[in-house]
This record gives structure tokens, C-alpha cells and sequence, in this order.
């Protein structure tokens, strides 16, 4: 860990370096970006003895995201729906070395699932699958990556605090991730990732786990069908694993319709027998032509948990979603 820490300093000064010989502060400009999703949801789940219909602000971020021309660039988002009102989401700074080397420091999405580190306001679904739901994705920290392209290659690998977004490190740096994509044809990209979190110590965080994640995605598209699908696993405290298959139709520019199929596995521990989720979706997309931002989706969720030793519990899950980006 000790010798992360040596690894990490140096490349941190460089950076600082790089860009405080290339940004002139006279010349600092910026644009402000946001999303808001207003959700109305309708659930009956027997897992967690619910049974209710309601409206949620599920997000409300605001983003300022720099246009300087040059190697240099940077955001910083906030999601007013958040933790306290004020939860900090990103807060980056990037530098470009070459079309091969970017380097980015600061708060962000930990490179893993796929689905994990697409943004929000993007998914297919109001809500993303079982794997990134799980913590193996949609998971941010403090730390610094190295990503460029490569041809038909792209990667990203880093060093992070390894204690989630929005905490000061307590220990050595001990969080170490990394993704690559290959893009196999116009059609056809391949991924693969690893996420892994050191030992440490006496440290009780939930946030702070020790573990080691992996997984592997492909991502197929034509005019008007795509499909992506991802599987992953992770270990400690007990071993999981999950997959996902989704496809979507755009009927046309405005409409698109989408179902998934996914389930999760959670191995047994001392004390909890092993638990196996699975969930079928469906969902439609509509962008209504007259109205630039809006995005409208109804989703219905339909899964079961099944626990050795309990009964069969299911889920059945109604959402409405609308969306504005600006």
C-alpha cells in the first residue's frame, strides 16, 4: 500500500504541473448542465413487507462543465436531491497528454460495469440492474485514472481512497480498478473490468469492504435494434454473482421500447442461506418532439427473492419517470 502511495504522489504533482503551465485563469469558461427525474411509483413488495404509490424527486442535478479550449477540463455536479440537500456527485479535473493519455483526478464513477458508469440520465430503465444495484457499479470514489484510445481499443485504470464518494481517506490507498473496451466491428464492442478493494485492517465502514470484483459485457446495435448484456461476480464477505440481458426497439426517432431479463445470486454466509433474485422488465421511451430535453419512461418491474428455508418473496414495481436535461 505503502508503495501505491509513492506510485500516486508523483503522478498527482505532474498533473498539477501540466495544468497550472496551460490554464489561464482570465480565460476560465463554463457551462451549466442539469437533469431533474420526478418518479411516480407504485410498488407492492413482499420482500420488505411494502405496499404504496407515491412521488419521488429522484434526482435533481446541476452541473458546471468547463469549455476551455486546451488540454484542460474540468466538472463539478451536485445532486440537490441528495444527501443533506448538497450531495457532491462529481468534482474532476482532466488533462489531456495525447489522444493516448488523459489523465483525471478528483471524485467520479470507479471504471466497472457497464451499466454501472453510464450516466443516469441515459439508462434504458428508470433503474439500473441487479449488478450495479448490488455495488458492483454506479459507485464513485477519490482517486486518479489514466484512459485514452488506442485504435479500436480504450481504456481507463486507476488508484482510488477506496472509501466511496464524499469521504476523506482514513487509511493508504488501497483501491485499484480498471476497464478496457474493444471495439470488434461498427456493430460489436467487447468490455472487461476489475475492482478491487485491499485489506483494511480495523476499518468498519460497510463503504471500506474488503473485496474483488470482475466482470465482462458486449454491447451489439443496428439502425434500430440494440442489445447489451453483462456478467459479473465479486467476492467478500461472500461470494455474488449476476447477469443481465436488455434489448431495445427504437419505433421511431421520438419512441423506443425495451425488456430485460436479470438476476442476482448471493452465496451462503455463516447465518444467511444463499438468496437468488431475479426480475423481468419492460419499458417505454418517449421523447415528445415538441418539447427539447423531456424525457418521459414507463417501466414495469416484475422479480422474485427466493431464500432457502423461507418462502418465495416477489416484487412488483410500476414507474413513471419524467425527465428534463438542460
Amino acid at each position: 500500500m505503502k508503495q501505491r502511495n509513492r506510485i500516486l504522489g508523483p503522478l498527482f504533482v505532474v498533473l498539477a504541473f501540466c495544468m497550472s503551465h496551460s490554464a489561464n485563469a482570465s480565460e476560465v469558461s463554463f457551462e451549466i448542465h442539469g437533469m431533474i427525474q420526478v418518479w411516480v411509483q407504485s410498488v407492492k413488495d413482499e420482500i420488505n413487507g411494502v405496499e404504496n404509490m407515491g412521488i419521488l424527486s429522484k434526482r435533481s442535478e446541476v452541473a458546471l462543465v468547463s469549455t476551455n479550449e486546451g488540454p484542460v477540463s474540468w466538472v463539478l455536479m451536485f445532486d440537490l436531491a441528495g444527501g443533506g440537500g448538497k450531495e457532491m456527485q462529481d468534482a474532476f479535473i482532466t488533462y489531456q497528454f495525447s489522444d493516448a493519455v488523459t489523465g483525471k483526478a478528483g471524485q467520479f464513477h470507479v471504471p466497472s460495469s457497464l451499466e454501472g458508469i453510464q450516466g443516469a440520465g441515459g439508462l434504458w430503465f428508470p433503474e439500473r440492474a441487479f449488478i450495479s444495484r448490488q455495488g458492483l457499479g454506479d459507485y464513485r470514489d477519490r482517486g486518479f485514472v489514466a484512459m485514452g484510445d488506442m485504435g479500436d481499443l480504450s481504456y481507463t485504470v486507476g488508484l482510488f481512497n477506496g472509501e466511496g464518494g464524499n469521504a476523506n481517506p482514513s487509511e493508504d490507498i488501497r483501491r485499484f480498478a480498471g476497464r478496457v473496451n474493444y471495439k470488434v466491428s461498427d456493430a460489436i464492442t467487447l468490455g472487461a473490468w476489475t475492482d478491487s478493494n485491499d485489506d483494511t485492517d480495523d476499518v468498519s465502514s460497510a463503504n471500506m469492504a474488503e473485496f474483488s470484483a470482475s466482470g465482462v459485457d458486449i454491447q451489439w446495435h443496428d439502425d434500430a435494434w440494440s442489445v447489451q448484456a453483462e456478467i459479473a461476480s465479486k467476492s467478500e464477505p461472500a461470494d455474488e454473482s449476476g447477469a443481465y440481458i436488455m434489448a431495445k426497439y427504437a419505433v421511431s426517432e421520438n419512441l423506443m421500447v425495451a425488456a430485460r431479463i436479470d438476476s442476482y445470486t448471493i452465496d451462503a454466509v455463516t447465518g444467511v442461506n444463499e438468496i437468488e433474485k431475479t426480475a423481468f422488465d419492460f419499458g417505454i421511451t418517449f421523447f415528445p418532439a415538441d418539447a427539447k430535453g423531456l424525457k418521459t419512461q414507463l417501466a414495469i418491474r416484475m422479480g422474485s427473492t427466493e431464500q432457502a428455508g423461507t418462502a418465495d418473496q416477489d416484487i412488483e414495481e410500476l414507474i413513471a419517470n419524467i425527465q428534463f436535461n438542460w
